[in-house]
């Protein structure tokens, strides 16, 4: 099937454009499911914020309760990247996250005024560890 855009310029010229549509099931993806819709995925998401990537599909795959906050292990299968979070911590509270047999750590400590924050991402789900000085998870 053809279709024909017309487009305006910006000198007022008019430009034809032809498009042939293709069935999505005739064009193999490289991509993983729904990874168009974020601006990483795994290690391309390496120390970036996953909010602005668009990761927010994201599950709590574990949580610890510490003496200096709760944390969480978060991860998102559009970008297929974790980072920690932490809820009902002070101001100045370090916290990271990490693979635990790779070498990818993000840490971060909670902004004055806020009790909660987030790290940037690290890739992939398992053997992920999120901590704090005082405890951290599984690996």
């Amino acid at each position: 099937m053809k279709r024909t855009i017309t487009v305006l310029a910006l000198a007022g010229a008019v430009v034809t454009l032809a498009a042939t549509a293709v069935p999505a099931s005739a064009t193999p993806s490289t991509q993983a499911p729904n990874s168009a819709l974020a601006g990483c995925y795994n290690t391309g998401c390496n120390g970036r914020d996953p909010i602005d990537q668009g990761c927010t599909d994201a599950i709590t795959t574990y949580s610890l309760s510490t003496s200096l906050g709760r944390l969480e292990h978060r991860y998102s299968s559009t970008c297929n990247a974790s980072w920690a979070r932490i809820t009902g911590a002070s101001a100045g509270t370090w916290f990271y996250v990490q693979t635990c047999y790779g070498p990818y750590v993000q840490t971060y400590n909670v902004p004055s005024s806020y009790a909660s924050a987030y790290t940037d991402m690290v890739p992939g789900r398992d053997n992920i560890r999120v901590g704090n000085a005082v405890n951290h998870g599984p690996c």
